[in-house]
């Protein structure tokens, strides 16, 4: 699948409003050899709680807000080889970002 090799250096310019409405910029990473999408509003840092959501999802929460900063969709090619609709367990608010 093309599409796949493409998520590599895939970055995404659309934001996520928390409830702070501090808004940050989606990036987007994968890992070919362990099959790991990474979506993350900041990069992980050591102090982050990590909580497993539903079908080998993983989340990494801010320890002070519990917002959710990132999270990893494990064995992401097999789910886009599903028949079944993908979807994540998150809510967000997203928007064109702005020029810098």
């Amino acid at each position: 699948m093309r599409d796949i090799a493409l998520w590599k250096h895939f970055r995404a310019r659309c934001l996520i409003d928390g409830k702070n409405n501090m808004a940050e910029k989606l990036t987007f990473k994968y890992d070919r050899e362990a099959d790991i999408l990474y979506v993350n509003t900041v990069p992980p840092y050591a102090e982050q709680e990590s909580e497993e959501l539903e079908d080998e999802i993983i989340v990494r929460l801010n320890p002070k807000t519990g917002k959710v900063e990132n999270f990893e969709v494990l064995f992401f090619t097999s789910r886009l080889l599903r028949s079944e609709l993908f979807s994540l367990p998150v809510i967000a608010d997203l928007r064109q970002a702005t020029a810098e």
